[in-house]
């Protein structure tokens, strides 16, 4: 019988489980990145990111729109990349739609793997980028 309650605790621990018995690794080594452009007291950008082995995805980057011309979203994925790097990482992964960022993420040199159209909605194009560290 299917319940409707949140299951996110068990299902982790079954898949920590197959993970260590398949691959001999008990944790996926994870960690966050957080980073925030500030100037004269205002947030002008951020980015979040998650880390689990050797790779980080980045969830969310945002710009006001009157920085974006001083190149605060490159700073910040620069810094990004910079932190994964430390940490040895060796992959970035993420995701855009087609009116947000796509080309600005070629210009950074994130390689696009996948595109799927109609994704979250019809008339939209999901990208998918990845960069080798």
């Amino acid at each position: 019988m299917i319940h409707d309650q949140d299951s996110s605790t068990f299902v982790d621990e079954l898949l920590l489980k197959e993970l260590e018995q398949k691959t001999g690794r008990s944790n996926r080594q994870e960690d966050e990145i957080h980073l925030t452009w500030v100037e004269g007291g205002e947030v002008l950008g951020g980015l979040y990111a998650f880390c689990r082995f050797e790779t980080c995805f980045l969830d969310l980057l945002a710009v006001d729109p009157s920085a974006r011309s001083r190149k605060v979203g490159s700073q910040l994925m620069h810094k990004m990349e910079s932190l994964c790097r430390e940490k040895g990482l060796k992959y970035i992964l993420l995701n855009t739609q087609d009116y947000q960022a796509p080309e600005f993420y070629r210009k950074l040199g994130y390689e696009e793997t996948a595109a799927v159209k109609d994704v979250p909605f019809e008339g939209t194009t999901r990208y998918y980028f990845k960069k080798r560290l």
